[in-house]
């Protein structure tokens, strides 16, 4: 692009008439898109992966032979024997009953036949009193067809019997996910809106120029606008990663304006029209734009083979936002350059003249290059304790995380399922099968790891309580169980062909310290060793392994492919080999020491904070170091020795980049503020991978690229006598 006088642009004479036209356009844009999009996050059941991921597989099958259920506990702390309070619980639990989204719910009011007859029940007992019997839980089945509405109403009634003596807390994963819905709804109405006006108003105190402004807020609104209506057209909802996609393409769509707009500015020291310093401008932006473009693009292409429905839908949404953001910034922006008047543009800086450069960064610029490798390197070391795998309860702010604690210590919060059936081949409705299921479940009960087992064992002990059932074969009960008469209740825990068991765990989230994997392999094992054979396993427990190795994978090959692609593509904008390997290298740095620290630091590395800090890093490396190599290989083609063109591409490019990175990291700290964990953390490594960026490309990458020892050991080969 560089070679050759560049095509002219004609602008209108009038460009006051343009601007008008662009801001109405990008009205009407914003007009349609609240009108069409629906901007409220699409997450249920399976939030994390799509009906055609295979790790839904299991989970598919399981409902194909056991009916699925939705269930929230409802956990009440108190004296579980007092009148008053069971008095209270009957009430509750007779209001909960009536809401038509709940199937059924169960107390030790409705259910039992009193408080004893629960103490005594093995089913009872179990699903209803907590082993410290400090307290009661409230069971309740939701309608798998809508369990989002009747959480609403569930926490209507709730608390309206909230008193000082009396605090009904909720869990289960319907309600759950539902919290994480609501969380995400108010950052994206919130924080993200608050992000813009950051963003708006670091620019006009930078620029201090209101035509800029607009011109800013005009081309990032047509950006977004254009994201969400071509989403929206190709069928890619707002999930739980696609929340924060206002912001990430705003992020997209800034850098390229800042450079424009700094290019721009620099034009300003030659005497010429105003088209011909805006064409100049644009014309020396647009071939670093196009290629950081390209590298952020395969970036997020490369998340669509992820086998993981939040990452397929950022990765869709987040390559056609790249692709937007150049759009708009080139397009949209450079007419409201045209209005203002040459005495208004700020001066520029001649880099050419060593004496008009205000800032020396070349004094100490070796040992801040060494200084960022070295501290990159020791924060690297925390990157084996990194914990891609962490509590659902890490979702939740404290005050709520700790009433989800509480519950989840008195039976688990996540969900698992297994399906199983006798290692030999034989039915499991004889005597014998009934005593090694009730050894399983007793052996299950007592890892620490599990806290409620329900399973066929303790429903057939809950019918050999009735009348004469001695006088009755476990078969013959078996089948009494799957009567109408008995809510068919048999029917969710052994197939009609007595084959298939059913064991259902309430998984403990808190505490825990080996990774779930690990905990399901050895809950496997326990099964095999007890004369079974675990057919399936199921639940949201199990799905979470699975996404914690899908984050694990995301983040080691979707690392080494953007290294990969950002050396191949610095070599070639560079036309440097070393240059492209020092791009490389560096940018490998920064996630590395990022990464190392979070392990350092301990903290959850969960979906939402994972990708985000990833391609956010990605972003902010992409929109420095490429036009940093970008101006090096025009000032050499004008004759500037290499070592001196990186000084004098260092001098022109260090504004934009650090204006770029300080506008990124201040809207993104308003994330910092979200009472929503996952999006706070995901503001945090933003900010922090940003801060990292910068002694990377002004310190690191021209020191390192001025070396040039490629160049020197084919200068000693060529220049070594041949031997005759």
């Amino acid at each position: 692009m560089a070679a050759g006088p560049s095509p002219q642009i004609r602008f209108s004479p009038y460009p006051i008439l343009i601007q008008v036209g662009l801001v109405l356009a990008a009205a009407l844009l914003i007009g349609l898109t609240l009108r069409i999009v629906r901007l409220t996050p699409q997450i249920d059941a399976s939030v994390f992966f799509g009906d055609e991921d295979p790790q839904l597989t299991e989970d598919r099958k399981i409902y194909k032979i056991f009916p699925q259920q939705e269930q929230i506990i409802i956990n009440i702390e108190g004296k579980i024997n007092s009148t008053p309070y069971l008095d209270k619980i009957g009430r509750l639990t007779q209001k909960l009953s009536v809401i038509p989204e709940v199937v059924t719910a169960k107390s030790l009011t409705h259910g039992p036949s009193d408080f004893e007859d629960a103490l005594k029940s093995e089913f009872w007992r179990r699903i209803l009193i907590p082993d410290d019997r400090k307290s009661s839980n409230i069971f309740i089945v939701l309608d798998t067809a809508s369990p989002h509405q009747a959480i609403p109403k569930i926490e209507t009634i709730v608390r309206e019997f909230k008193k000082e003596d009396f605090q009904p807390v909720i869990a289960g994963i319907p309600y759950m996910i539902e919290l994480i819905r609501r969380r995400l709804f108010f950052d994206l109405e919130v924080f993200s809106l608050s992000a813009v006006g950051v963003f708006g108003l670091m620019i006009f105190i930078i620029f201090r120029s209101f035509s800029i402004l607009t011109g800013f807020l005009t081309a990032s609104a047509v950006a977004t606008s254009l994201t969400l209506l071509l989403s929206y057209h190709f069928g890619i909802g707002i999930g739980i990663l696609t929340a924060n996609l206002i912001t990430i393409v705003f992020v997209l769509t800034i850098p390229h304006l800042i450079y424009l707009t700094y290019n721009w500015k620099h034009s300003s020291l030659e005497p010429s029209t105003r088209d011909h310093r805006v064409q100049q401008a644009f014309w020396e932006t647009l071939p670093g734009s196009f290629w950081s473009m390209g590298t952020t693009l395969l970036g997020f292409l490369s998340l669509l083979l992820v086998q993981a429905k939040p990452l397929r839908q950022l990765g869709a949404s987040g390559s056609i936002g790249t692709i937007c953001a150049l759009f708009a910034a080139y397009l949209v922006y450079p007419p409201f350059l045209l209005g203002i008047k040459p005495q208004k543009a700020l001066t520029g800086i001649d880099v050419n003249k060593k004496s008009n450069r205000r800032v020396d960064l070349t004094k100490y610029s070796r040992w801040v290059a060494c200084g960022f490798v070295a501290v990159c390197l020791l924060l690297g070391m925390g990157i084996f304790r990194l914990n891609t795998d962490p509590s659902l309860l890490s979702y939740f702010p404290k005050k709520l995380r700790q009433s989800l604690e509480h519950v989840d210590r008195n039976g688990g919060s996540g969900l698992m399922e297994i399906v199983l059936r006798d290692s030999r081949g034989r039915k499991l409705d004889t005597d014998e099968a009934y005593e090694g299921l009730w050894k399983l479940q007793r052996t299950l009960e007592q890892d620490p790891e599990i806290g409620t087992v329900i399973s066929l064992p303790i429903l057939m002990a809950e019918g050999e309580r009735s009348p004469f059932s001695f006088l009755l074969s476990w078969k013959t009960i078996l089948k009494k169980m799957e009567e109408p008469k008995y809510e068919r209740i048999a029917r969710s825990f052994v197939t009609y062909d007595h084959l298939y068991g059913h064991f259902i765990l309430r998984m403990r989230e808190s505490g825990r310290d080996a990774p779930r994997a690990e905990i399901i392999k050895r809950i496997k094992e326990t099964v095999r060793q007890h004369g079974f054979t675990p057919v399936l396993a199921g639940g949201m427990y199990p799905l979470q392994a699975q996404l914690s190795h899908l984050i694990k994978s995301s983040l080691t090959e979707g690392l080494a492919e953007i290294v990969l692609l950002l050396g191949v593509i610095g070599s070639i904008v560079s036309r440097s080999i070393w240059v492209g390997l020092t791009m490389a290298f560096g940018m490998a740095m920064v996630p590395f020491g990022l990464l190392g620290l979070i392990g350092l630091l301990k903290t959850p590395l969960d979906i939402i904070s994972a990708p985000a800090a990833n391609l956010a890093l990605g972003m902010g490396i992409d929109d420095t170091m490429i036009h940093m190599a970008e101006r090096w290989r025009v000032l050499v083609k004008k004759g500037h020795k290499p070592d001196e063109a990186w000084n004098i591409a260092r001098a022109q490019l260090w504004r934009p980049i650090l204006v770029s990175m300080l506008v990124v990291c201040v809207g993104f700290s308003i994330f910092i503020l979200s009472q929503f964990p996952p999006t706070r953390r995901f503001g945090l490594w933003v900010v922090v991978g940003t801060l990292l960026v910068l002694p990377n490309t002004l310190f690191f990458l021209p020191t390192v690229a001025s070396m040039r020892p490629l160049g020197s050991i084919r200068k000693h080969f060529l220049s070594r006598p041949i031997k005759k």
